[in-house]
């Protein structure tokens, strides 16, 4: 008759080849083998363990675990106890480059009928609970890159209240840092982040506005804070400039992690195109609503402040200013002097103009002044008159101008914006021509 019986150090050996934790209870409930899976993660030696109870050599073991352990010796009741429900069940590691974490874990608790011992089955979910998570992050962020595409044409929301609300809305997200921004505008930061902030910050700051965009990336990358925090650039790829910084505070002891860090450059570059897809509206509705040489509004824009105006206002004065000889300075001097006279044309007209008032240009050396009441149009006029008229350098030429103006008034002079340039302008020309100084209505 063949033996079939295996020795016991070969089955006990053999446990070490299992995927996940092994540790045999005796009828005592103290431990007679672990396998080398448990040690790894438990950083104790075998001799240690050995012949030890588990709450004696296991520093927090969950309470659930003892219960668990308890009825399979008393009662012989095998129990499956879930990461999902019991988040430390035991104290157990796994070291990487980027530290030391905690491991998600199930166990399975069986009882060992025969010899009265029990048998305690580890699983490790670590790497199953991190893509759950990450999956969870991933469609958070999905949904936040939605809502603040979306809510990008909003012109009534700054791009520093933009951006805010952004990293607020972050910083919710199921991750482990916390995030802050400071984003540059032409040569000079918004200032996301609370001023107390330490003077690293500042050095990063430095370093953006005095490097070429390659350097001060990589130097940025190089600063250590005492914090912990992490730099990274907000980097305009197209124009090759660092436009800003986004700084990272990690939570937890998880926060340096490579899954982290990937997180980390998932928000810079959303940060960064978002705010690419806000300050790329906010030009195109400026072209669209601008007059670019000037930056006063555009005819178009007129029409929709008209009729906006209409809303809040029973009275509406409009005043069309036309630049007197102007084509002289264009002939005279070149487009190029003439482009620069109408800019400070229209500095000149917003110099004199009511926090309601509203200025457009219309034409060439057309421009068209919207007031939502009829009150003090006459000294409006005057501060016009006398305003253009005072001489100025442009490029060493000296300039004077003068400018002719016409009223008209809704509803006395029109019921539509069509009908009220028709008259205003009807109103300039005979100032242009009788060459006075006063209003003819």
């Amino acid at each position: 008759m063949i033996d079939r019986t295996i020795p016991i150090d070969i089955v006990m050996s053999s446990l070490d080849s299992i995927e996940g934790g092994i540790i045999i209870l005796d009828k005592n409930g103290k431990v007679a083998h672990v396998n080398d899976w448990i040690l790894k993660h438990c950083q104790l030696d075998r001799d240690v363990l050995i012949n030890q109870k588990i709450e004696d050599v296991f520093v927090g073991v969950s309470p659930a675990l003892l219960n668990a352990l308890e009825q399979a010796r008393s009662s012989k009741l095998s129990r499956m106890l879930s990461h999902k429900m019991h988040k430390q069940l035991l104290p157990l590691h796994v070291n990487n480059q980027s530290g030391q974490h905690k491991l998600d874990i199930s166990v399975l608790v069986t009882p060992l009928s025969e010899v009265g011992g029990v048998l305690l089955r580890v699983i490790d979910y670590t790497a199953l609970v991190r893509r759950e998570t990450q999956i969870r992050f991933n469609e958070k962020l999905l949904t936040l890159e939605k809502d603040f595409l979306s809510r990008a044409p909003n012109l009534s929301e700054s791009l520093a209240e933009y951006i805010e609300a952004f990293t607020d809305r972050v910083n919710r997200l199921p991750h482990s840092f916390h995030a802050q921004v400071a984003v540059i505008i032409n040569d000079h930061f918004l200032r996301f982040i609370d001023p107390s902030h330490p003077a690293s910050y500042k050095s990063v700051e430095s370093i953006i506005l005095s490097r070429s965009a390659n350097d001060a990336i990589h130097e940025i990358s190089q600063i250590k804070d005492s914090s912990g925090a992490i730099f990274h650039a907000i980097h305009d790829v197209n124009k090759e400039k660092v436009k800003g910084y986004i700084v990272f505070t990690s939570t937890n002891a998880e926060g340096n992690s490579h899954l982290a860090y990937k997180n980390l450059l998932k928000i810079t570059d959303l940060v960064n195109n978002l705010i690419e897809w806000k300050t790329n509206y906010e030009k195109l509705h400026f072209l669209a609503n601008n007059d670019i040489l000037t930056g006063l509004l555009n005819r178009g824009a007129l029409t929709t402040a008209f009729n906006n105006a209409l809303k809040e206002s029973d009275k509406l004065s409009l005043l069309f200013i036309d630049l007197n000889k102007f084509k002289q300075v264009n002939d005279v001097h070149g487009h190029h002097i003439g482009d620069k006279v109408l800019q400070k044309m229209a500095s000149k007209i917003n110099s004199v103009l009511a926090p309601d008032d509203l200025a457009f240009r219309i034409g060439g050396d057309e421009f068209v002044i919207l007031r939502k009441h009829a009150n003090n149009i006459k000294e409006l006029e005057a501060s016009l008159l006398e305003t253009i008229s005072k001489s100025f350098l442009c490029e060493s030429i000296p300039i004077s101008m003068s400018a002719s103006v016409g009223y008209a008034s809704y509803p006395e002079h029109g019921q539509s914006l069509n009908e009220l340039l028709l008259v205003s302008d009807k109103h300039m020309y005979h100032h242009k021509n009788s060459k006075q100084g006063t209003l003819e209505l």
